[in-house]
Order: structure tokens, then sequence, then C-alpha cells
């Protein structure tokens, strides 16, 4: 599955894929607007995982927006026009002061 992009003018279209699975990737996709801070999100960009974090500040009217990194515990600055945007499920809270089985 690949999106394609254009640099500054966002998503052009789905490679490989028929209309209703085009239509379904398209849904995928979150905007500025809909994140909020606290959000998990995943950053995909040609297929491939980049950047996943929750989400530590929008900023809509430049469409831009900050995560905490995951991986890295590192602030990141993402742009939503070069990368395809998914909200994900929280991260499972760890289990504290339970004995294990």
């Amino acid at each position: 599955m690949e999106t394609l992009l254009q640099p500054g003018c966002g998503k052009l279209g789905v490679r490989g894929h028929n209309q209703q699975e085009a239509a379904r990737m398209e849904a995928q996709g979150v905007s500025t607007a809909q994140l909020r801070i606290g959000d998990n999100i995943e950053a995909w960009h040609r297929g491939k995982l980049f950047h996943s974090g929750r989400v530590t500040g929008v900023v809509p009217a430049l469409d831009l927006f900050w995560i905490l990194d995951a991986r890295t515990g590192a602030r990141k600055l993402l742009d939503p026009e070069a990368l395809e945007i998914r909200h994900m499920e929280a991260p499972a809270e760890p289990l504290l002061g339970l004995s294990p089985a």
C-alpha cells in the first residue's frame, strides 16, 4: 500500500489498490485539526513507519504538531503534509505491584 505525496500539496492518490481500498486508506489519515494533546499516533511515509508517540502540542494554523517519540524519547515536529498520520490505541499501562504468576 503506497500513498503518493507531493511536497507542500498533500496526498495525490494511492497506487496499487482499487477505489474501495483507496477510500479506506484515505479515511485512516488524520489531519492536524483532529489531533489533541495526549493522542497516540503513528507517522508513515511510503509504507514505512517513521515515528510513533504521544502528541505534546498542536499548531493548527501552521498544520504542524509535536510528539514525544516512543522509541527515542525525543520531541519531534511533524508535518502531516509529508506523512500519513494514524491514530493509535493508547499503550497499555504497566501493571505495578503485581507478582508474576
